[in-house]
């Protein structure tokens, strides 16, 4: 056969009708093929799920979550309260008082704390 006649064939057919009974085996088959690949979808989707949950459980890590521990208070040394220098007063003549003794107060108390969770907070008590 040439392809003239190839081509004077296609166009007979082309004009002849379809079959009803072919055409109906054919979108039998289409719809059977796709409700079997339906089903497989369907299968591995949760097939997939399984696994990722197995996985989670076998995989997951065996220590116990960290609980705080308790709250590290440190007390440090007493440090001296640094009082401004004052120049010393010229005494002039008219000046008769004298000023009386003053007790000096003590040093502060200082207290510090630290939370062992995050080192860098720190909170500092000062009386």
């Amino acid at each position: 056969m040439t392809e003239d006649e190839i081509r004077e064939l296609l166009r007979e057919m082309r004009d002849e009708p379809v079959p009803p009974d072919s055409l109906a085996r054919v979108r039998l088959g289409v719809a059977e093929r796709g409700q079997a690949r339906s089903g497989r979808k369907i299968a591995a989707l949760l097939l997939a799920a399984a696994c990722l949950v197995l996985g989670v459980f076998l995989f997951r890590p065996a220590v116990p979550a960290r609980k705080p521990g308790p709250v590290a208070i440190a007390r440090q040394a007493e440090v001296p309260m640094l009082r401004p220098v004052q120049a010393p007063a010229v005494h002039s003549v008219k000046q008769t008082r004298r000023r009386a003794a003053q007790s000096p107060k003590p040093p502060g108390v200082l207290i510090r704390i630290e939370n062992s969770d995050d080192p860098d907070v720190v909170i500092l008590l000062v009386n």
